[in-house]
């Protein structure tokens, strides 16, 4: 005969797991881009999204088309989600003999649990929706700038600028662009001196230096191209523009930062976390319950869950 199950005992029908993201193309055009700064830029975007590398597709031909590795990592956090309900499921339908002493182990706390946890990281999906196009439109807008920068500096040459004018816009030209002042030793030996990255590439640092390049343009009397988007006021506006999408990104990343904060707490703080509750209590108090050999607890014990050392990224701030 089938046991009663008690109100406390009743629960939700199981979420549909998130989709998995698609793979997206980053595309440096040749024609614009010269291979240091695609270098250059390759580095810059593997430090920004945390990847391993950037792989080359299979079929480019005239753009070099880069496909970038899409982190699994919020799969993951969702599959712990899932698997957690899993095993809430599997404990409820034991009925009454799913009985631990433990208030944390008990099948409301566990729903409560879960129901904080999905909500979390349905958070997240929610904020990195709103993040993302902020993110997007300011990578977009600086991958333009070197391009620009070089572009100003040769009509800053060919225009009779004093050669102090042409050297001090030349240096901050090379901060923006990411080139470095001397060659880089390929394979250096012992006796040559340690280098040091050289590269100034994130953004805050290349507003720093876009605005001291566009103020020796705008104070040498000798540069006024016919270019709209390389004279005085075109270079300030690109200035402008650039911050304030470097602004909108840091006001975005604030909410977007703080989602992943409480989701990596709730699913991954010791002890007290989705994770341990699962693995070091329920798994544990089935073991107890049942031994193991019985095939309750070969059931559960197949669930498994994959604890993360997270480390909760900063917000971006603004300039």
């Amino acid at each position: 005969m089938e046991s009663k199950l008690t109100n406390e005992q009743k629960t939700e029908e199981k979420p549909v797991e998130a989709v998995k993201p698609e793979i997206k193309e980053i595309v440096l055009d040749p024609k614009v881009y010269n291979q240091k700064e695609v270098d250059e830029m390759i580095r810059q975007i593997i430090k920004e999204n945390k990847l391993e590398k950037l792989v080359k597709a299979p079929d480019a031909k005239e753009s070099l088309v880069l496909k970038k590795k899409i982190s699994t990592s919020e799969a993951g956090n969702m599959n712990n989600i899932s698997n957690f309900k899993d095993g809430y499921d599997m404990a409820f339908g034991w009925g009454p003999s799913y009985n631990p002493y433990t208030a944390g182990l008990k099948l409301p706390a566990m729903l409560t649990q879960y129901n904080g946890s999905f909500a979390s990281q349905q958070n997240v999906y929610t904020q990195a929706a709103i993040y993302r196009p902020f993110e997007g439109a300011a990578r977009e807008g600086f991958d333009k700038l070197s391009s620009l920068v070089v572009r100003a500096f040769g009509i800053l040459e060919s225009c009779g600028a004093p050669v102090s004018t042409v050297n001090n816009a030349r240096t901050l030209k090379r901060k923006i662009c990411g080139e470095r002042a001397t060659p880089k030793i390929i394979n250096p030996g012992p006796d040559d001196p340690k280098q040091i990255s050289a590269s100034q590439m994130g953004r805050t640092n290349r507003l720093d230096n876009l605005y001291g390049f566009v103020q020796i343009l705008i104070n040498c009397t000798q540069y006024n191209p016919n270019e709209t988007e390389l004279n005085d006021a075109g270079m300030m506006l690109l200035y402008t523009n650039l911050l304030a999408l470097n602004n909108a990104v840091g006001v975005a990343s604030a909410p977007y930062t703080a989602a992943i904060k409480l989701r990596n707490e709730l699913l991954y703080t010791d002890v007290t976390g989705l994770c341990d509750t699962f693995t070091h209590g329920v798994k544990k108090y089935a073991k107890g319950l049942w031994g193991f050999t019985n095939a309750n607890y070969k059931a559960m014990s197949k669930i498994k869950m994959k604890k993360r050392k997270v480390i909760t990224p900063k917000a971006k701030k603004k300039v």
